[in-house]
């Protein structure tokens, strides 16, 4: 409680906010504040959602992997591309993997909690995923596509405009994802908002855009595959721990 120097208790000042942020007795007194037995709850929610998401991940891995073992599947080395053709078919293996990582890592974090869950909760997940799914792979065709025909024109094939494009495709993909998503909401539910957090799932098209505009910057394909899978995984998990 706050209290004037009168001695009386100054509610005005009790029920101050501060812009939003409430005192701390506010907090140590309310009703609001999680008890322990809440708190594992939620813990174990989160490691099981980051667990199945892992797990959906590399699923995906394996699954690549086994495909990409067969001669049709196998990717033509970047050295001996000999026409567009080639290099069309390489752009669409990387981003059916991806889709695969982006898919799977969502499914098993939401499998992973699905017995613990109400049927609203569910409902609720499903939604993020598909968003999180979306976020993934409408920027990345997006990018993709712009690339290709960057190529065919030839006013558009230089470095600025295939950097300055890609940005463009990658925000507006990531614009169509949340739109879809609220789309898809009833007027009574909260709308999805893009955070910064959700540009983590558009890592790949960033890197994606560096390598094209700065060709000696190759390498970052190489860490970006490595660092995909963490990636895909975490924006899984937000899908299984998402209330």
């Amino acid at each position: 409680m706050f209290y004037s120097i009168s001695g009386k208790k100054d509610m005005a000042v009790e029920n101050k906010t501060f812009n939003g942020f409430k005192p701390y007795t506010y907090y140590k007194n309310s009703d609001l504040k999680i008890n322990n037995k809440d708190n594992k709850d939620v813990k174990k929610q989160q490691l099981k959602s980051v667990l199945g998401a892992a797990a959906g991940v590399g699923a995906a891995l394996v699954i690549s992997k086994g495909i990409y073992k067969h001669d049709f599947f196998k990717e033509v080395p970047d050295d001996v591309l000999e026409n567009s053709k080639d290099k069309l078919i390489n752009t669409g293996k990387e981003v059916a993997s991806m889709l695969t990582m982006a898919g799977l890592s969502n499914i098993g974090a939401i499998i992973a909690n699905y017995k613990t869950l109400t049927p609203e909760k569910k409902k609720t997940k499903w939604h993020e995923a598909g968003f999180q799914i979306m976020n993934t792979s409408i920027p990345m065709l997006l990018v993709t596509g712009v690339n290709l025909l960057c190529d065919k024109v030839k006013a558009l094939n230089n470095k600025p405009a295939k950097i300055i494009t890609s940005l463009a495709a990658m925000i507006t993909g990531a614009m169509i994802a949340t739109k879809i998503t609220n789309a898809n909401k009833k007027e009574t539910e909260e709308k999805r908002k893009y955070t910064i957090k959700d540009s983590v799932a558009n890592f790949d098209d960033i890197v994606a855009t560096i390598v094209v505009g700065f060709p000696q910057y190759k390498k970052l394909n190489t860490v970006a595959k490595y660092l995909l899978p963490p990636i895909y995984t975490y924006c899984g998990a937000r899908a299984g721990v998402k209330e």
